[in-house]
């Protein structure tokens, strides 16, 4: 400690008065949601196209085949294995 000089004090929360703890957690709070509000994503001017990953589940619908006029999924029931024969 150096002689005759002051010694800075921490601030504690609770030494901080009642109207600017107020204020202090309200930008706490506020300023976090209103930096994520402001985000909004890039809207996709072409949604689909060729050789582009669908953007969300896929539920294939059969034309031909016994489940024809069906949703059904060959994937699930062959695995990656779809053998003719």
């Amino acid at each position: 400690m150096l002689k005759g000089r002051p010694v800075a004090k921490p601030v504690f929360f609770a030494e901080i008065p009642g109207m600017s703890r107020l204020l202090f957690c309200a930008l706490g709070l506020v300023t976090p949601l209103l930096l994520v509000a402001a985000d909004q994503p890039a809207a996709d001017t072409k949604p689909l196209q060729a050789g582009k990953d669908l953007p969300g589940a896929f539920k294939p619908f059969n034309v031909t085949g016994p489940r024809a006029g069906k949703f059904h999924c060959l994937v699930t029931e062959h695995n990656f294995e779809p053998g003719e024969g």
